[in-house]
């Protein structure tokens, strides 16, 4: 009796004190798991484990908590009554307070170049989320791949384990910016030994804008053939000319592997149904003099 008064006494305490435990699932009925703290026997309904989904048939979650035995759960008491013999628990908010302190102890930690192993927790349409440890970071669909990405569902999937390096830290809005690409060996490093002003060479029309399109000249090199250099008569639009997936012979125009841009054109290049791969040099000729293409508002400029 004495053991057991002392027991009900420090979960009072630890309840007050609103700190997370670890304990151990000694059994389960069709409400919950149970859990032993000492002596005691504590009981963690099934909304409040992690897992529980809503909807679950019956023999989904009776399968579901069958398997929970024996496993070491991080919880949180929410109810303390001695009188009433009630002891009650929560996996779901001992993961919140978990993940709160996981991610400020990170948040003081990280340093902006920090490489770190994660894994995908969520995929959204402008990017993916990192678990990094009990906080996510956000990987920009810009910073997937060095290949252009349309959509994160395409290049990767939740669970998969990942590398990042941290690129942005906000320690006031606690948010972490992180970045695979930067780990990925880049195709820009030595563009320059294969690629020159001038050279003509195979490419697939990956997207289409008001202002050109984009060409894919091998992995992760993208360059854009604007409105103006699509063909030799006025174009009202890039459409009237090309489609994604469309094989083109195109003119490299200028690089610039500092910001990674290529300009490429189309004029003056005679179209081969018969093109050879993407990246494979044909000839090279030099009716236009090379450029820069620099984005301002979003949108392409062409400076001569």
């Amino acid at each position: 009796k004495g053991k057991e008064l002392d027991d009900w006494q420090e979960a009072e305490r630890l309840l007050e004190a609103d700190e997370v435990l670890e304990l151990q699932v000694s059994g389960y009925n069709s409400g919950g798991v149970t859990v032993a703290f000492n002596q005691l026997t504590g009981f963690v309904p099934a909304s409040h484990l992690v897992d529980y989904r809503r909807g679950m048939s019956d023999q989904d979650k009776s399968d579901w908590l069958r398997a929970m035995p024996g496993k070491v759960l991080r919880l949180k008491l929410l109810e303390v009554s001695q009188s009433k013999r009630r002891l009650v628990l929560s996996q779901r908010k001992a993961e919140r307070v978990y993940r709160r302190k996981r991610r400020e102890e990170l948040l003081a930690n990280l340093s902006v170049g920090d490489v770190v192993s994660g894994k995908i927790s969520s995929l959204a349409g402008f990017g993916a989320f990192v678990d990094i440890g009990g906080a996510d970071g956000l990987v920009h669909i810009s910073e997937i791949s060095h290949e252009m990405v349309n959509d994160p569902k395409d290049a990767l999937q939740v669970g998969e384990e990942v590398r990042v390096r941290v690129i942005k830290l906000d320690r006031e809005r606690e948010r972490i910016g992180l970045s695979i690409k930067q780990l990925l060996p880049s195709p820009w490093d030595d563009i320059y030994s294969r690629l020159f002003a001038g050279q003509v060479v195979s490419a697939t029309i990956v997207n289409v804008a008001p202002f050109g399109a984009f060409a894919r000249i091998e992995q992760g090199l993208v360059g854009l053939i604007h409105i103006s250099r699509l063909s030799d008569h006025s174009v009202s639009h890039p459409s009237e000319v090309v489609a994604p997936g469309d094989t083109v012979q195109v003119r490299v125009v200028g690089i610039d592997a500092g910001r990674q841009r290529i300009a490429l054109s189309m004029r003056d290049v005679p179209q081969d149904d018969g093109a050879s791969d993407e990246g494979e040099g044909m000839e090279t000729v030099a009716q236009e003099p090379a450029v820069v293409i620099d984005w301002v508002e979003g949108e392409p400029e062409v400076i001569a």
